[in-house]
Parts: C-alpha cells; structure tokens; sequence
C-alpha cells in the first residue's frame, strides 16, 4: 500500500529503522521505558479490587490452563463449558498462568505489558503516516496519557482489543497489499474479533477498504489470504462451539448487551444491578434459567428486536442518541456508585481527553488528505460509534479509538509547533 504522505516536508523512515531496537532515536525509547515502569507499577500496586469481570475472565483462563477446558462459572452456578465471552483475551491469559502463576495479578501484569507494547505500536503507526518526528511525540503523549495507564493496570479486554486493532492497522500500513502481508493482517484482525465479537465488523470495514481501490490478479490475490486468515480463528472457535452446544457461534454474550440497551435500557443507565434485579423478577425468568447459553442469547436477541419493533421512536429517538453521547463523554458519569473519587476521575478525564478532542479535530482538518490515503486508520471511529449507538454505551468501549486520536493529535500538534518555529527530536 502506498501509505506515503504528499508533503515532502514531512520525513518518513523506512521500515527497518522503525522495527530495528538499533535504529529506534533515544526519545522514543526513553518514552517506552517510562511507559512501560508506570504501567507495570500501576499493576503491581493496584489502588482498586478486581473487577466482576476481571474475576470471570481469570477463572476462566485457570481452569482452562490447568484442564484445557474453555468453561466457567455459569448464570446458574456451575462450572461448565461456555462460550458466553469470545475466547480471546481468555486463552491469552492461560498461556501466561501455563508459564507463571494463575490470579489476577499475572493477569494485570499481562495487561500492563500489552499497554506498553501500545507505545510502540503509536510510534510505529504515526511515523508511517507522518513522519518520525511526529512519531516520537505520540509515543510520549501515549506513554503518559491517563485513560491508556488506568486501562493497562486492569485485566480487561480494553487495552489487548486496542493493542491487536492498531497492530492490525500497522500490518496494513506497512505490508499492504503483498500477500503475506495480508494473510498476517487477516490473521491480527481475526484475533480481534476472538477478544470482542465488535472486532468482526472492524475486519469486514478493513476487506471492504482494501478491496473498492484495488484491482487486478495480485490484489484479489491478497485480498483472498486476508479473507483466508481473517476468517479462521472465527471458524475454529464456531465448530467448537457447533461440538459443544450444537449451534455454530461465536458469542453468546450479543443477546445479553442488546437487551440492556432496549428492554432494560432505563434501569441499566441507573445501574446494572438494577437491571439485573428487573430481569430476575420477570416472569420468563425461570424458562431462561433453564436454557442453554445459545438459547438464552437467541431469546433475548428476540425480546431486543421485538422491543425496536414496538418502541421505534423511543429507540433511534431516545436511546440510539444518548449510546452515541455515552460513548463520546469526555469524563465519567457521576451519577454511579463507583469505588473510586469521581471528581478526581472528572477532573483527570476533562483536562486530558478535552485537549486531545480539540486537537483531532484540528488534525482531521489539517490532514484530510493524509488521512483519506491511510483510511484504515478512521474506519474504527465510524464503525465502533455504530456498533455502540445500538446497544450498549460506556466510554471504556472508546478505549481503541484513544491511540487513534493521539495519533492524529500529535500531528495537529507538531504542524502547529512547527508553524511557530518550535523544533524538537
């Protein structure tokens, strides 16, 4: 792919000075190692308990370790097969407990790593598109950046899903259109889909991409290993499933969220406990507790839809808006019972995501061109802002799109700089 930026005044570094340790420019490595100390102290010293969802994706992964059966704890108690979170982020966290020890802390640590590794996937995406020295100051604004430290300290699938989906882009952006070059961005983009079933239409935008511009034998060609490689783990994880509770899938969790943001929707904004104790007491209740994982996403699909059908206005009126602000909050809600200061949280998520809002609008103006030429890099805001619009909302599920925007930030940034005669790197 011809990833090249027009303005011959911005410098561009080959591929092998970026991925070489040798080649890297001391600023940049700097930014890196007080990245990666910050997060692993983050995880080390954690100022919160695990998270309920952290304690399932950990019980998860232990006992897949210790038996190499993908089962947990189910609605109803037992410990049985499931399929009810993509298998992802929990087979990753198996192979670190096979080498280390199970429990949480392995697991934040993990995490912490994957957060540093972001660092340099920042640096190497921005120095593609703009230049080394743009490259440089987005590695320091991600190193430091307080939403990508807070994330890479909690065992979740946010920061592994931000990780793989601007990995992903950098397979596109550097290996383009050469078919093993393909296959290995098929290959990044399907993991994606394995930590969060959003992941599948991120992959399908991206063939989409690579396909409308491109024509002839060599570009079908690649365009098929991309297809290829981005379909298998999906299909692998589909016939397990087809084995295990005879029904091809590959998340049973879609039901549950669409439900929330339809049928529950007024309790969920309360709080999702509320919600639950709604759903609990409803009188179809007791026939869902005795379904099957499928059954019970099939079913609760069906309520979803059935809800859209009668509540259209209310729906795209009411609900789809408030998902898209949800989703675009620059600080978090302060309406919910949460073990944290949440004036501190506002105050730290105002004055940093504020800034870096501005900032990526300028660059967007700034660098249309540039960014049109290098697309992938904006289909996940138009993608995931759908995705979300229609079911479930928080700003935690922005979280892949944080890097995106440092990375059009820094840009906005050093053309400004630049333009006062600034010079830096």
């Amino acid at each position: 792919m011809e990833s090249v930026p027009r303005d011959s005044k911005i410098q561009v570094c080959q591929n092998k000075t970026l991925i070489r340790p040798e080649g890297l420019p001391r600023l940049f490595l700097i930014a890196f190692v007080a990245g990666l100390i910050i997060r692993l102290g983050w995880a080390v010293f954690p100022v919160e308990r695990a998270q309920l969802d952290e304690l399932g994706y950990a019980n998860i992964a232990a006992h897949f370790a210790v038996s190499g059966e993908y089962a947990g704890r189910d609605i109803s108690g037992g410990i049985r097969p499931t399929a009810y979170y993509p298998p992802g982020w929990p087979f990753l966290l198996a192979a670190a407990y096979k080498i280390f020890s199970p429990g949480v802390f392995t697991g934040r640590i993990l995490t912490a790593l994957f957060g540093a590794s972001l660092i340099w996937l920042v640096f190497l995406v921005t120095s593609r598109i703009f230049g080394r020295r743009t490259g440089i100051f987005a590695a320091w604004m991600a190193a430091f950046h307080p939403i990508l430290v807070y994330w890479s300290g909690v065992m979740m699938t946010e920061m592994p899903f931000a990780v793989f989906c601007l990995a992903g882009l950098c397979a596109e952006l550097y290996l383009g259109m050469k078919p093993a070059g393909s296959a290995l961005s098929g290959l990044l983009w399907g993991m994606l889909s394995m930590i969060r079933s959003t992941g599948f239409p991120m992959g399908a935008a991206i063939l989409l991409w690579r396909m409308f511009p491109r024509g002839g034998n060599r570009a079908w060609k690649a365009n098929i290993f991309f297809l290829a490689t981005f379909l298998l783990l999906p299909a692998m994880w589909a016939v397990r499933n087809k084995m295990v509770f005879n029904v091809y899938g590959c998340d049973f969790h879609g039901g549950f969220n669409f439900f929330l943001g339809t049928e529950v929707y007024k309790e969920n904004q309360i709080n999702s406990i509320l919600a639950g104790k709604k759903i609990e007491k409803a009188d179809w209740y007791p026939a869902y507790m005795r379904m099957s994982e499928p059954e019970r996403d099939k079913y609760l699909f069906g309520r979803a839809a059935g809800f859209i059908r009668g509540n259209k206005k209310y729906y795209f009126g009411t609900i789809v808006p408030n998902n898209i602000m949800q989703f675009w909050r620059v600080y978090p809600r302060q309406d919910v019972n949460m073990p944290h200061d949440r004036k501190l949280l506002f105050v730290i998520s105002f004055f940093s995501e504020m800034p870096l809002y501005i900032l990526t609008a300028a660059g967007m103006l700034m660098f249309t061109g540039q960014l049109l030429m290098n697309l992938p890099v904006v289909l996940p805001f138009f993608v995931l802002t759908a995705v979300h619009s229609l079911s479930v909302a928080q700003m935690r599920y922005r979280l892949p799109l944080t890097p995106l925007m440092i990375i059009i930030a820094a840009a906005a940034t050093e053309r400004l700089w630049r333009g006062r005669g600034g010079n830096y790197g």
